[in-house]
């Protein structure tokens, strides 16, 4: 009977296709190239969405440690710790707290006078003002400078 069964079992072994080959655990990827304002918007955008959802405040600081990290040079980084000591709300929204309006409300400009500066702004009952210099390193815009 065992026999009898031999060639089905080759038969099928024979047909099984390769199992697909896994993913590497670490992928380099790379940041799509934006326009300044563009990348503004989506540094700006995700940076206060976790405000809007109500999250947890550690998880707040770790989404947006992550964005600074990715879009921002270490003398920005360095600078928005230096404010951060000096006042109670983050430099990058001048405020603690934010309300879903806050996002719809964002806007951007950039200095045609002086390139690399841009001010964002939003509506948060007051309009709030944020004056930010940009730098293209290895092709990527980055934030340089928060004021």
């Amino acid at each position: 009977m065992i026999l009898l069964l031999m060639p089905f079992v080759f038969s099928a072994m024979a047909q099984k296709k390769p199992s697909p080959k896994k993913a590497p655990l670490h992928t380099k990827t790379t940041m799509v190239q934006f326009k300044p304002i563009d990348m503004l918007r989506f540094f700006y955008i995700a940076y206060m969405r976790p405000y809007v959802e109500n999250n947890q405040t550690s998880e707040i600081y770790s989404k947006q440690s992550q964005l600074r990290h990715a879009y921002c040079t270490p003398r920005c980084q360095a600078r928005y710790l230096q404010l951060s000591q000096e006042d109670d709300g983050d430099p990058f929204i001048k405020t603690i707290g934010l309300d879903p309006e806050a996002i719809r409300s964002l806007a951007f400009k950039k200095d045609p006078k002086q390139p690399g500066k841009y001010t964002v702004t939003y509506d948060l009952g007051d309009k709030i003002t944020i004056e930010l210099d940009l730098v293209n390193v290895k092709g990527e815009w980055k934030i340089d400078y928060i004021n």
